[in-house]
């Protein structure tokens, strides 16, 4: 049976839990040999994702990606945070920006498993198709 990178991750975040920093680095050579035995060192950006995102949501912390057209204003940046806070329970949004400019106007934003786009090239696209019917 194959262990998933979400189980290797929340293994890790047990052995690491409440350790005393000076065991840390034991704990993680362990991890590694673990691994290295078991032939799936090449899984580990995959699986320190995972341990990422268990360390955040046991933190209360979200990150989120926001891909506007145009950089946000810090109104804009505040009522995606306030919107986010409110719809996921968290304590913290981590805001991570992206300006493209192909998307035209409006913005993306990803968040957990979630996408909520208000992209002006989608709404085109949508019109577009919903044209052809």
């Amino acid at each position: 049976m194959k262990i998933s990178a979400r189980q290797y991750a929340a293994g890790l975040a047990l052995a690491l839990a409440d350790k005393p920093e000076a065991e840390v680095g034991a704990v993680l050579d362990s991890f590694i040999q673990i691994l290295s035995d078991s032939r799936e060192t090449n899984r580990l950006p995959e699986i320190l994702d995972a341990l990422v995102a268990i360390w955040n949501k046991e933190a209360g912390e979200v990150p989120v990606e926001v891909e506007s057209a145009r950089n946000l204003t810090a109104e804009m940046r505040q009522a995606i945070e306030s919107y986010l806070l409110e719809k996921t329970g968290a304590k913290k949004i981590l805001l991570t920006e992206k300006v493209s400019p192909e998307i035209l106007g409006g913005f993306v934003v990803r968040y957990e498993d979630k996408i909520v786009d208000a992209s002006l090239k989608t709404a085109v696209w949508d019109l577009k198709e919903s044209m052809k019917k």
